[in-house]
């Protein structure tokens, strides 16, 4: 995907041959994720959107979208354009000139603005974004189970879903009950084995380790159980990394 809310799917490395687009998201797309279930090939992306969203990798169908805007956060960003118009309104009443609206998440280019800015003059600012979910990872659990984490920008949490097969597809779960409470913004997060995920924290946390279960939707810190973490973390620090 590029900075826009497109994805394109090529036949690596003949990229010029291009099989589908995926055209759901409405922001900047912010992480990919393919997952093999039940012989096909599945994407997961997340982006600016506050959107999960699951696709089809061959057609570039979406199959769900899950979003994370709550009413408050929309009714808010809401709030804020309203009051942005009405300004302009007085402003043009008043002789003044007219305020330029702009959709959050990409902004037109001022000159000597913040942001980052693409050949089209257009500047993209990840702090009107949010808490946007910026990356989205999954493992299989069986062949036709998975497990998928989505991290937020922002946030000292990581959210688990089900990934599974259907009699009419696949289907995302969100398993409430194994959302992963961290006690700060997370570095990284991955999967460590098909129903652990490790999550590396700065310091002086480290890294901490919940064994998720789809069952019973729940998550238990397994960071005790760990000795390689102990072991990976003074390597990092010998490294200079961490």
């Amino acid at each position: 995907s590029d900075r826009d809310e497109k994805i394109r799917i090529s036949h690596f490395p003949d990229m010029e041959n291009i099989s589908a687009f995926c055209m759901a998201h409405t922001k900047v797309v912010a992480s990919v994720s393919f997952i093999e279930l039940n012989g096909k090939v599945l994407m997961l992306t997340t982006g600016w959107d506050h959107k999960l969203i699951l696709w089809e990798t061959n057609t570039g169908t979406p199959l769900q979208t899950i979003s994370f805007l709550t009413t408050e956060e929309t009714s808010s960003s809401t709030a804020v354009v309203e009051d942005k118009t009405a300004e302009s309104k007085e402003e043009q009443e008043e002789g003044g000139e007219e305020e330029e609206v702009v959709e959050e998440g990409v902004l037109d280019t001022p000159e000597g603005g913040d942001g980052d800015e693409d050949l089209e003059g257009k500047v993209y600012d990840e702090i009107s974004a949010g808490n946007y979910p910026y990356k989205v990872i999954s493992t299989p659990i069986t062949t036709k189970e998975a497990l998928v984490a989505v991290v937020f920008k922002g946030k000292a949490l990581v959210k688990m879903f089900s990934l599974h097969t259907t009699d009419v597809g696949f289907e995302l779960t969100e398993l409430v009950g194994a959302t992963v409470s961290l006690p700060a913004l997370p570095v990284d997060v991955c999967f460590t084995a098909s129903n652990e995920v490790a999550a590396l924290l700065p310091k002086p946390f480290g890294m901490q380790v919940h064994r998720i279960t789809t069952t019973t939707a729940s998550a238990v810190d397994i960071t005790s159980e760990k000795t390689y973490v102990v072991k990976l973390l003074t390597a990092l620090e010998g490294e200079g990394k961490y």
